[in-house]
């Protein structure tokens, strides 16, 4: 489910990769969730859970692909992601294209 930096490995694509080192101590992925909105776009949900007793924020954003693993369309931004210690929070965006969509990788980094 989630893919860890800098394994020599190919990128799972339905699923987060983590970006850097730090954040994969501190959040798991808990589950992720698509489904087709009523505009037949990707809507696409993480579930995080913060390991820490600290307040921890990260950045997520996501990338929609074809079925040939083509960008349908740009990454969205990077969005901060608040989650209170020892608790979940989720991620979530919506694609713009429709059907063209077949599958997403979303990512995590620590926030900056």
């Amino acid at each position: 489910m989630a893919n860890v930096p800098r394994a020599m490995t190919p990128v799972d694509l339905n699923a987060v990769q983590m970006n850097d080192r730090g954040i994969w101590k501190k959040v798991i992925v808990q589950d992720l969730f698509a489904r087709r909105t009523e505009a037949d776009t990707l809507e696409v949900m993480a579930r995080l859970v913060n390991c820490t007793k600290q307040p921890l924020v990260v950045q997520a954003r996501s990338s929609f692909l074809d079925n040939g693993q083509f960008p349908t369309e740009a990454a969205s931004a990077w969005k901060p992601v608040f989650i209170s210690p020892l608790s979940m929070a989720t991620y979530q965006e919506r694609s713009i294209g429709a059907r063209k969509v077949e599958t997403y990788l979303i990512e995590l980094r620590s926030d900056q």
